[in-house]
């Protein structure tokens, strides 16, 4: 779990934004003391990481070992804008951001 702190401190050093989508009350568990703007969402199970061009679908969670998870890339502009207006759709709406910890 120490490699995904030292990633995300490597971010705020260069100004990223980044929010943190998690199942309604997980929390910061495995992150915590991390600056993210955390969202709780109901019944979620995805694992969907975007950046500004690529975005990744995952079955494995962050503390979990990564060598028995799948994973697919989306990294063509049609599969990026397909996840991302699932995600714009589905999950974000049902979003509820908590408060900075």
């Amino acid at each position: 779990m120490s490699y995904i702190i030292t990633d995300f401190t490597n971010y705020f050093k260069h100004k990223i934004k980044i929010d943190y989508y998690v199942r309604k009350d997980e929390g910061m568990r495995g992150i915590e003391g991390i600056n993210v703007n955390l969202f709780e969402v109901p019944l979620l199970h995805a694992k969907l990481f975007f950046s500004e061009y690529e975005a990744i679908i995952s079955s494995g969670n962050l503390h979990s070992r990564l060598d028995i998870n799948c994973t697919a890339l989306l990294n063509k502009q049609e599969e990026y804008q397909a996840i991302v207006d699932f995600f714009e759709r589905y999950i974000k709406p049902k979003a509820l951001q908590l408060p900075a910890q």
